[in-house]
């Protein structure tokens, strides 16, 4: 989870493009879409602090724009964060992490 102003402080194009959705993006970043169905919708974020495709700048911003919504709507229980100590990707651990996260909020 990135904010998307901040991918374009990356010095390669691996992003080019990439996140164009019609135009959605000239009037929402991620965060902004990713709490469209706050309160009710939990939302678990797993960034990774050794990612080379986000800049950690864009994935802080991103979490406490997310994080302020819930907050501000009296439902920081249905908002989680983590950064793992792993260049992007999604293995195991965060895997068995997110697996725990649904079981508990879909209880």
């Amino acid at each position: 989870m990135t904010s998307l102003p901040t991918t374009l402080d990356i010095s390669y194009s691996v992003h080019a493009n990439l996140f164009d959705a019609f135009g959605l993006h000239s009037m929402l970043d991620h965060p902004d879409v990713a709490s469209l169905a706050a309160p009710d919708a939990a939302i678990f974020v797993q960034n990774c602090a050794r990612d080379q495709l986000f800049t950690r700048g864009g994935m802080d911003s991103a979490v406490r724009k997310i994080e302020r919504v819930y907050q501000e709507l009296s439902r920081s229980d249905f908002f989680r964060f983590r950064y793992y100590d792993v260049p992007h990707q999604f293995n195991v651990e965060m895997q068995e992490d997110a697996f725990r996260w649904l079981e508990d909020r879909l209880r």
